[in-house]
């Protein structure tokens, strides 16, 4: 007899099901949100799994990839379709979100998301660092020029690199408790300015050529193409992150995703037709 596996994942603890094939109840525990805990746990039952769920979400590759290593068949499944199952339970509580998943997983009703390999999931770390430096810095720098514009001080285009300067000259002027706070404030944009530049070096180095930059964003976000069990998985996927980077410009988005597949020495001529299908 077959038997299957739900965890309903939470940040403490995940709850764990295991059905027969015919939906009987086996086994439920809980355990630590942690592979070894979990494999513990699922090893009690005293059953060979078929398979075993658990929903995408933050900690999903961490839980997924550490349960594989163990030898357990675990498998990352999409959430968002896992709770349109599991909206029709009444009284819905870990506990019956983890049978939930369970049955799913006994009648195939789930899809599978990819996992991205643990480089592609550095680099993407890596470049959302960045991101996230980009926006305060931008936060920080609008924030200075309200200030000054209080005072009638308008600095118009400076470069990230002078604008420091820039508003210390500027700011003669200005009393000493508001000069103080946006002194703060410069010396925490020189702080990001100076670390975005560290990141952007490695970045360089990761990246040989600069026309490669967009094709390696989208690589780190997706992992290699070949990982993806059908060409059609990707089509919508891939479009809703190229209007994103490129603003609608498809023509640039098509190239940039050519060369994530040439990268590869795979051919993008289907990848781009479903792209296009998507809209």
């Amino acid at each position: 007899m077959k038997y299957y596996a739900g965890l309903d994942v939470a940040m403490k603890e995940t709850f764990i099901c295991i059905l027969s094939e015919e939906g009987e109840r086996i086994f439920e525990s809980k355990a630590p949100t942690d592979p070894q805990p979990i494999y513990d746990e699922l090893v009690k039952s005293g059953v060979e799994l078929e398979k075993v769920g658990l929903e995408s979400g933050s900690l999903s590759n961490y839980l997924t990839k550490g349960l594989q290593d163990l030898g357990v068949k675990a498998m990352c499944i999409d959430a968002r379709k896992m709770a349109a199952i599991l909206s029709v339970t009444i009284n819905k509580t870990d506990k019956t979100a983890a049978r939930g998943i369970a049955d799913a997983m006994r009648c195939n009703h789930y899809k599978l998301v990819n996992l991205r390999d643990n480089d592609n999931g550095s680099t993407g770390v890596l470049l959302k660092s960045r991101a996230t430096l980009v926006d305060s810095r931008r936060t920080l720098k609008n924030t200075i020029r309200g200030f000054l514009k209080a005072y009638g001080i308008r600095l118009g285009a400076v470069s990230n690199q002078q604008f420091p300067k820039t508003v210390r000259d500027a700011s003669v002027e200005v009393l000493s408790h508001a000069k103080l706070g946006m002194e703060s404030l410069l010396k925490s944009y020189e702080a990001m300015h100076s670390e975005i530049k560290k990141i952007e070096k490695s970045l360089n180095e990761i990246c040989k050529y600069d026309e490669d930059d967009c094709s390696f964003n989208i690589q780190s976000r997706y992992g290699r193409p070949e990982s993806f069990s059908k060409v059609r998985i990707c089509g919508s996927l891939l479009w809703n992150d190229a209007s994103t980077i490129f603003f609608g410009r498809i023509s640039e988005a098509r190239k940039y995703i050519q060369m994530w597949f040439e990268r590869c020495s795979l051919s993008s001529n289907r990848i781009w037709d479903c792209i296009v299908n998507a809209l």
